[in-house]
């Protein structure tokens, strides 16, 4: 007993000094910790394999992967890759198809096999099953005229996170798979022809000219029945001219119901404009498509053309001020896109666009999580060097920090935090760069390349409010003091507002990051000082500019984002609440115009019809 009562004596000393050396080490581990808690990892996206019209396995394409760096891959293989032109009044049995290689041809089950059976053989790769869809494309003009032109059939959406062959069958695509989820769109046309044929019956029962045209009957009957079968992939058809955005939607909301993802693909390429042999294709950019349409996850930022929509101010950010404002469930996010067929094809080549994943471990359903709560940054990168978010975060006098796609609450100014690096494109290199080392010219350091120039663009709620420019590795510590102030408005306590970054290195590299949401909370914002009542009053407006007021005559009316009735819903007006009037749009619905309005601190469109003047 003596023995084991010096052995505790001995070790009781050192007990004791951890327990006091606890409060110091366990902050500091834990601070460390949060720090460490995402890895980068490099993805592509928007990938083609031989399921659809790409030339690689999907073997071959993680090999090609592997050997460039890229530890992701999403495959987004066509569902469907056809067109189909038929002759009115029998379109679908009088048709011409033209059907290309598809992931649905090729069979669902057979895509999703292979890309589980791969994946199994490359464990340190991670391929993502996706889909590439056009649900939708209109004809005009005719053959006869050698002017049949095929409207938006190659306005795409990315699908992530079907994984059911079943599920991937039921994609409300034009000329697919039997469905009978929109039958009742059909079944009045289909039964009208079924009484013809049970008529025609009984009149073949009789002789001489009553069976003969009972006969003629029942062929039209059948025929018809056959061309308005009620089992239809779609709830539209390509006969009847544009359907805005409803078809797109449509398809956003079955994923959505099926618990997978959406992202809009190239909005703003000219390639959909063409021939596609005697057929002219005709698909203009639509990046007004990120307003019109609601609950998609994402889209496009970065891809090999030309991109607006992520300029301060343009498309994106109108949808992140809706989401900011309550006028949306969900926030878009944006990723990178190739839309890769083959090493060089159209002078793309795979480690072109990346998108960077922000993970807590690398396994599929973190890479999910990532995609759905925007843990993610696009990167386009040269020849010479691949620019690195290496860090991107808020924090208020708390000390909570986050980073895109979180949202924090603020009370004061927020503070911000940038730090951008360079790393070489190809491997070898670091995922994650340590921060690079002090001293010396431009060149290669430990965790990076130093030296390249970098702008570093912020942006708060639409609005860049300060320009960065430096070399890499380049740190960013920055307090947003003057919050209240802006060109879009007065922030006050309460208001969702959100910071985001465009990062420029010499082309064509450059980084878009997703936002951070920020809640003002009541207490330190600085408010500026209203103007002196002594101030010298501005000049009268001309007499064409003057506020007029209108009133709304209807219990309710919707303003809409767009001069139109397929614009979405972002606000409400009840009988007898007024309106300012911004401008008389030239788009006219029922011989009425559309008004471009401001309704308290929203601006928007209503009708003219539901409206009359103060």
């Amino acid at each position: 007993m003596k023995k084991n009562f010096l052995k505790i004596s001995s070790t009781f000393p050192s007990i004791l000094f951890c327990f006091l050396l606890a409060p110091i080490i366990i902050p500091s581990f834990v601070k460390s910790a949060c720090a460490e808690e995402y890895i980068q990892v490099p993805a592509a996206a928007d990938l083609r394999t031989e399921f659809s019209d790409g030339v690689y396995s999907v073997e071959e394409l993680v090999k090609l992967a592997k050997s460039k760096g890229i530890e992701i891959l999403i495959i987004n293989d066509h569902d469907r890759y056809s067109l189909e032109y038929g002759f009115w009044p029998l379109e679908r049995i009088l048709k011409k198809k033209v059907e290309e290689s598809s992931l649905l041809k090729n069979g669902a089950k057979n895509y999703l096999d292979e890309i589980e059976r791969v994946g199994k053989k490359y464990p340190d790769m991670l391929i993502i099953p996706g889909i590439e869809s056009a649900p939708f494309y209109y004809w005009t003009g005719s053959v006869f005229s050698n002017n049949l032109t095929a409207h938006k059939w190659e306005n795409h959406i990315g699908i992530v996170g079907l994984e059911s062959p079943k599920d991937i069958e039921g994609l409300p695509t034009l000329n697919s798979n039997l469905s009978v989820k929109y039958y009742k769109n059909y079944i009045y046309n289909t039964a009208f022809f079924t009484l013809s044929l049970i008529f025609s019956i009984l009149l073949i029962r009789w002789e001489g000219v009553y069976r003969y045209t009972g006969m003629v009957i029942c062929l039209f009957s059948l025929l018809f029945i056959i061309n308005f079968h009620p089992l239809r992939s779609s709830p539209f058809d390509q006969y009847h001219g544009d359907k805005g955005v409803l078809p797109w939607q449509e398809t956003i909301d079955y994923v959505n119901s099926r618990g997978g993802m959406t992202f809009w693909h190239h909005l703003e390429s000219a390639s959909g404009i063409g021939k596609k042999g005697p057929i002219s294709i005709n698909t203009p950019p639509h990046p007004e498509d990120l307003i019109k349409t609601q609950d998609y996850t994402g889209f496009q930022a970065i891809y090999e053309d030309t991109i607006h929509v992520t300029e301060p101010g343009k498309e994106w950010d109108m949808v992140l001020s809706q989401y900011c404002a309550g006028n949306r469930d969900m926030p878009a996010w944006g990723i990178g896109g190739l839309d890769y067929h083959g090493e060089g094809e159209s002078g793309i080549k795979l480690q072109d666009v990346k998108t960077v994943f922000l993970l807590k471990e690398k396994t599929k359903n973190a890479v999910y999580e990532a995609l759905i709560n925007g843990k993610v940054y696009p990167v386009r990168q040269g020849e010479d060097y691949r620019l690195v978010l290496d860090e991107f975060s808020i924090s208020g006098t708390s000390g909570v920090k986050a980073i895109s796609g979180d949202e924090i609450e603020v009370q004061g100014s927020p503070n911000i935090n940038i730090k951008v690096s360079a790393i070489p494109p190809l491997p070898p290199f670091a995922t994650s760069p340590s921060p690079p080392s002090e001293g010396g010219d431009k060149g290669e350091v430990k965790g990076g390349i130093k030296g390249e120039s970098v702008e570093v663009q912020l942006i708060r709620s639409g609005e860049m409010i300060n320009k960065f420019e430096g070399e890499t590795p380049l740190e960013i510590s920055f307090n947003d003091e003057h919050l209240p102030g802006s060109e879009q408005g007065k922030f006050k306590s309460g208001d969702k507002i959100y910071y985001r970054l465009n990062i420029y290195g010499k082309r064509p590299n450059y980084i878009i990051s997703n936002p951070i949401f920020v809640k003002l909370l009541p207490g330190e914002i600085k408010e500026e000082p209203s103007p002196s009542s002594e101030a010298a009053e501005p000049s009268p407006a001309p007499e064409e500019l003057k506020k007029v007021e209108y009133i709304i005559v209807e219990k309710y009316s919707a303003i809409r984002n767009g001069p139109g009735v397929e614009y979405i819903k972002i606000g409400r007006v009840d009988k007898g609440e007024s309106l300012e009037l911004l401008h008389i749009e030239e788009k006219f619905y029922k011989d009425k115009p559309w008004y471009k309005v401001r309704y308290k601190d929203t601006e928007g469109f209503i009708w003219g019809g539901l409206a009359r003047k103060d």
